[in-house]
């Protein structure tokens, strides 16, 4: 017989799947494990049980589903958003966001009424919640939320439920603040949420693309996205023209200085070039000029006051004068105005040594003016050359708000929407024309009369005639086509893509104007910083499931192949309309998960939702590659990956959520070739949501969840949220180690109440001042205890169980694998612990055998727990032989202390054949 004391140092490469069992050979072997249940791998090496989950409070309704997403503003303003059934709730760690508490008189325990006008002067209604106020705190109802299910005048019934409540005569209430939200309870989960500052994009392939602005504490808007400009689809190719019923232009043509309406004016006059030369027709060759150097003032006054929104300054063309071109008469730097009295003007629009008068005449301004006014002027005081130069204007073209209302008449339904024509869910849909000026307007379509005829809003300048044209492009997006479900932000433009009709299509900004989608300018150049739109090179049409931005290109993954958008001609360069270029990297396709980018590497879930893959640049390929994460674990995707999330503090962990329900975590460092997988339970909830952000104190990322429980044979929905992992600054009186849990911390107390949402489970456990407590029933929402207690934790126990891999150790010929052997005993390495038990396997009885820890000083109930550090052990292990060869941990949900493993030393002796 041989023997051997080898040293499990490291348990860090986490469970391997049963396929690996016999890979001794890879490096990770060493530090694998069979089965790591509720035990993080810690990049370090250690084994730490996860800490237990905070119970936060109800879901809005738990009927139906919510999602979590994250807003993250600061490192210290931070809310977890809960997006229900058409409602959004706000949630940071102190509890749901509430309006300042008011005054309240209670009026009835069973059930709990309570009056306050207060209340009723902030709009409270049925359906509306309020949180409690003003209670002792043994009752547990501080913070407690309730929902308003009557009211009566002041008077509001609310749906919590209390045991042995005695009346108060003043409490406070405060109203839980909450916003009206688009999403159904069927929605919420699919959402793909982008944040800039205070604005949260908010994603969904079968909804237009909302934002949610927060204005102040109070002031969170929803907002709908109006995308400028685009991205159209490409220009139409058939016969069908369409034309505009009306130019959109706010004033009539004029055939004189007064005629037909309104009267034009100005500073000055030049002879055969009146005020209503620049308001007659912006075909026409003729012109206003005036008869000063330089300057000059030409406007128009009409009938009624309307609302001016833009303009535009058309050159004028007939030039006699050889010395000069048309554009040296164009104004230069000038101001645009409006008034109501024709004396006291407002300055609406400012321009400097303007000179873009390409296509004969300037870009439309558009001005922020909500103001009707009956006068409107140009004020000019240089044209484009200096010297003895009059301004000339053949047009000076406004639109008003009530002008740009304009009905399209399509020739054929050939070339719209497949032939179709136009459908009522075109309404909100852009379209682009081309003027017979050569020129391109965008509108968006607001109503739909046949599929030859909708109803659009002029977005920009009007239109110089009414002629019908060939050239128009309609807008990629829209109800019929479907929205974009993904986005990024990337060289200051924001990517989208993954729409229902067009799911390979991806689409940038414009350069720092992330919601306008401009490809061209109104004369169809392409400038560099013009939207970037464009169509993956695919053998089958694929949805576009991510963008990520890399220092080295846009990643992109589609359910068939991923790709990098880089600049064609320099790696690193900005991407541009005129040198954006696709590759293909890999062929592996990925799911509708959403990736998570960790340093310069991306994970993300095939898209058979089982396997999970680094998408990273190497440098030796000069290219990506896309390596499986979870090959060594591949058992854990056998339900597949839903969604992951990221916690960078404090062990870089990859939280995965699985269509079952259940949770696994990726411990993920690959500067230190990190890579391990664990599996956690959660006390059997379902979890149906998980989102990650930074805890105010900035010492962890904290995990939150919406998790379904069956609580007294009913379906129950909760937000909960991980507890601080176990760390150096903390002591056994912060202990957490039951999930769904709450503390109490207080005068010495028996009765602990609030705990309606554990009523009737079992499984009930917890701390009260340190010593392990349970099982507890939880009955009328209260336990009580065998003794009074001030700091007391209590919850659903979990066990925290590990395996180590086969032990390959100690044969003197050839491999230990398969002989017999005995673990006489093993000594353990601990830090901060307390508990825990430590097991071999019985071939006899096919069941494990554990020994619990024995430490230097054991306690009672009167005692205090001192937690440990060091070497126990070595603990006498039960006796036999057997093959399998592994050492068993264990935390048991009984003993809810931490129980931290650093090493493992077993001392084996193997019986060779």
């Amino acid at each position: 017989m041989a023997k051997a004391s080898p040293l499990i140092r490291s348990f860090n490469a986490g469970e391997l799947s049963p396929l690996m069992e016999g890979r001794t050979d890879i490096d990770r072997y060493p530090a694998s494990n069979r089965t790591l249940l509720n035990f993080v791998a810690a990049p370090q090496g250690p084994a730490i049980p996860r800490s237990g989950t905070f119970y936060m409070g109800d879901v809005y309704d738990h009927t139906k589903k919510s999602a979590l997403l994250p807003f993250v503003f600061s490192e210290t303003l931070g809310y977890q958003m809960e997006f229900c059934d058409n409602r959004v709730r706000f949630m940071s760690e102190d509890g749901l966001l509430t309006q300042a508490a008011v005054a309240a008189t209670m009026t009835s325990t069973a059930p709990f009424k309570f009056s306050s006008p207060a209340l009723t002067a902030l709009g409270a209604a049925v359906g509306y919640e309020v949180a409690l106020g003003g209670f002792t705190n043994q009752y547990n109802l501080n913070g407690v939320i309730g929902k308003i299910t009557a009211k009566v005048g002041d008077v509001y019934t609310i749906d919590t439920v209390h045991p042995a409540l005695a009346m108060l005569a003043n409490i406070t209430v405060a109203l839980v603040y909450h916003v009206a939200s688009p999403y159904t309870h069927l929605q919420v989960a699919d959402i793909f949420a982008l944040q800039s500052l205070d604005v949260v994009y908010l994603f969904h392939p079968d909804i237009v693309t909302y934002k949610l602005k927060r204005f102040d504490t109070y002031n969170w808007v929803f907002e709908a996205t109006d995308y400028v400009d685009g991205p159209y689809l490409p220009e139409n190719e058939t016969t069908t023209k369409i034309t505009p019923s009306a130019r959109g232009i706010a004033t009539p043509t004029m055939t004189s200085n007064v005629l037909p309406s309104g009267t034009c004016f100005g500073s000055s006059n030049s002879a055969s070039h009146e005020y209503y030369r620049a308001f007659n027709d912006e075909t026409a060759k003729d012109y206003w000029e005036s008869n000063t150097n330089q300057s000059g003032i030409i406007g128009y006054q009409a009938a009624a006051p309307f609302v001016c929104d833009g303009y535009c300054v058309y050159m004028a063309l007939d030039n006699a004068n050889v010395s000069y071109t048309s554009k040296d008469y164009a104004p230069s730097t000038f101001t645009f105005e409006g008034s109501n009295n024709g004396v006291d003007y407002t300055i609406l629009d400012r321009q400097s040594i303007y000179v873009l008068y390409d296509n004969n005449k300037s870009v439309f301004f558009k001005i922020n003016n909500d103001t009707a006014y009956s006068y409107y002027r140009l004020n000019i005081d240089t044209v484009t050359r200096n010297g003895a130069i009059n301004p000339r204007v053949r047009s000076l073209v406004m639109r008003s708000t009530a002008s740009t209302t304009i009905t399209l008449t399509a020739s054929s339904v050939n070339g719209i929407n497949n032939n179709q024509g136009f459908k009522a869910t075109d309404v909100g849909r852009l379209i682009r024309i081309k003027g017979t000026d050569n020129t391109w307007r965008s509108l968006k379509i607001t109503a739909f009369t046949s599929t030859t005829v909708v109803t659009a809003k002029l977005l920009g300048e009007p239109f110089v005639g009414l002629e019908a044209v060939t050239a128009w492009r309609l807008g990629y997006w829209s109800d019929t086509t479907g929205y974009p479900g993904y986005g990024c932000f990337y060289q200051d433009r924001m990517w989208l893509g993954g729409s229902n009709s067009y799911p390979d299509v991806f689409a940038g900004s414009v350069v720092g104007d992330y919601e306008n989608m401009a490809q061209t300018s109104e004369n169809g150049e392409v400038l560099d910083t013009h939207a970037v739109v464009g169509r993956l090179n695919s053998r089958r049409l694929s949805r576009i499931k991510w963008l990520v931005g890399s220092n080295k290109g846009l990643l992109m993954g589609t359910g068939s192949q991923e790709y990098v958008l880089t600049a064609a001609d320099g790696s690193g360069k900005t991407i541009t309309p005129g040198n954006a270029k696709v590759d293909d990297s890999s062929s592996r396709g990925s799911s509708d998960t959403e990736p998570v980018p960790i340093d310069n590497q991306v994970l993300y879930v095939q898209r058979s939702g089982r396997t999970v893959r680094e998408f990273a640049y190497q440098y030796e390929a000069d290219g990506y590659k896309s390596p499986s994460m979870s090959m060594l674990a591949s058992h854990l995707g056998i339900s597949p990956f839903v969604k992951m999330v990221y916690a960078a503090e404090p062990y870089s962990i990859v939280w995965m959520q699985r269509l079952d329900g259940s949770v696994v975590g990726l411990t993920y460092n690959r500067d230190e070739n990190v890579v391990g997988w664990h599996r956690h339970d959660f006390a059997g909830g379902i979890v149906e949501s998980m989102s990650v952000m930074p805890a105010a104190n900035q010492l962890q990322d904290t995990l939150w969840m919406v998790v379904r429980r069956v609580v007294n044979g009913v379906t129950k929905r909760y937000i909960e949220k991980l507890t601080r992992f176990w760390d150096f600054d903390m002591t056994i009186t912060d202990a957490h180690f039951v999930d769904c849990g709450l503390r109490y911390t207080g005068a010495p107390i028996t009765t602990v109440y609030g705990l309606q949402h554990l009523e009737g489970m079992g499984d009930v456990y917890g701390l009260a001042d340190n010593i392990p407590i349970g099982p507890l029933d939880v009955t009328g929402g209260k336990v009580v205890l065998d003794q009074e207690a001030s700091n007391i934790v209590i919850g659903l126990g979990f066990d925290a169980l590990g395996e180590t891999s086969r032990l390959e150790n100690g044969a003197a010929d050839g491999t230990a694998l398969g002989k017999e052997k005995r673990i006489n005993n093993i000594s353990v390495n601990v830090w901060q612990s307390y508990g825990g038990e430590i097991g071999t396997w019985n071939d006899d009885t096919q069941e494990i055998v554990y020994t619990p820890l024995e430490y230097p000083a054991n306690y009672d109930v009167i005692e205090t727990i001192n937690l440990f550090n060091g070497i126990i052990g070595p603990i006498n292990t039960a006796p036999g032989y057997e093959k399998r060869g592994s050492v068993f941990f264990r935390r048991l949900k009984s003993s809810p202390l931490p129980f931290n493993i650093v090493a493992l030393m077993p001392q084996v002796t193997v019986q060779d054949r």
